[in-house]
C-alpha cells in the first residue's frame, strides 16, 4: 500500500497527478468527494505561497545585505571623526566623552609571580637530579621557571635551566631532570618563577648530593 508523500514536491507531485487522472478518467471516478477545480484552485494557492516564500526570502537576504553595507559606512563615518577627535583633543578621556567615546585605557599592570609550593630535588641515579614543584598559585601568572643552582665558590645564583610553564597540564607539576652533576658533590638549587613583569619571589633552598 503506497504511504501518503511528507515533503511538499511529493505532496504538490500527487495532486497534479490526482487532477490529470480524475479529469481523465471520469467513468471510473465519476463523483470525487473534493472535485477536480477545488483541487487545482487549491494546488493554485500552494504554489502561489511557494513563490512569495521564495520572494520573501530573496527580499530578506538583500535587505540584510543592504543593512551590512550601511552598517560598514556608518562605522567608517564614526572612526573617521573618533581619529579627528583624538587628534583634537589629544585623547584626552573627559573631552572625548563628550561625544561618546573615551580615551585608551592605561595599559593593565602585569603582577610579579607568586613563590612556587612543594619543592624538592632527588638523586635519580649518580650525577642526575631530578627537581620537581608545583605551580605559583599566588600572584601574576607564570611563563617561565628559572632553575638556579647555587655557586658554592663564587656565593651566587646562577640560572642552569629554563622550564616553561606547562599550560597544557595545569594540574600536573612541573618536572626538570638536570644531567652531568659531579657525583658525591653537595648542589643546592631554587627555582624563580617570571614573567613579563620580571622575576617572582625565588623558593626555598633544596640541597641534595649529586
Amino acid at each position: 500500500m503506497a504511504t501518503f508523500p511528507k515533503s511538499e514536491m511529493e505532496i504538490a507531485t500527487l495532486a497534479e497527478n490526482m487532477i490529470s487522472g480524475l479529469t481523465a478518467n471520469t467513468e471510473v471516478y465519476p463523483a470525487p468527494i473534493i472535485p477536480v477545480d477545488q483541487l487545482q484552485n487549491t494546488l493554485n494557492e500552494l504554489k502561489s505561497a511557494q513563490h512569495q516564500v521564495v520572494a520573501t526570502k530573496s527580499a530578506a537576504e538583500q535587505a540584510v545585505t543592504t543593512k551590512n553595507e550601511v552598517l560598514k559606512k556608518l562605522i567608517g563615518l564614526l572612526k573617521s571623526n573618533i581619529h579627528y577627535a583624538e587628534a583634537v583633543t589629544q585623547r584626552e578621556d573627559d573631552e572625548l566623552k563628550l561625544i561618546g567615546w573615551g580615551g585608551r585605557s592605561a595599559p593593565r599592570k602585569i603582577e610579579l609571580p607568586g613563590p612556587i609550593e612543594q619543592f624538592q630535588a632527588i638523586r635519580t641515579e649518580p650525577g642526575t637530579i631530578q627537581l620537581t614543584w608545583q605551580r605559583s598559585r599566588k600572584g601574576g601568572r607564570v611563563v617561565a621557571y628559572k632553575v638556579q643552582e647555587l655557586n658554592r665558590t663564587l656565593g651566587v645564583w646562577q640560572t642552569v635551566e629554563t622550564a616553561l610553564n606547562n599550560t597544557a597540564q595545569p594540574l600536573r607539576n612541573q618536572e626538570v631532570v638536570l644531567y652531568y652533576r659531579q657525583s658525591g658533590e653537595a648542589l643546592a638549587y631554587r627555582i624563580v618563577p617570571c614573567n613579563q613583569a620580571g622575576e617572582g619571589t625565588p623558593s626555598n633552598t633544596v640541597e641534595v648530593l649529586a
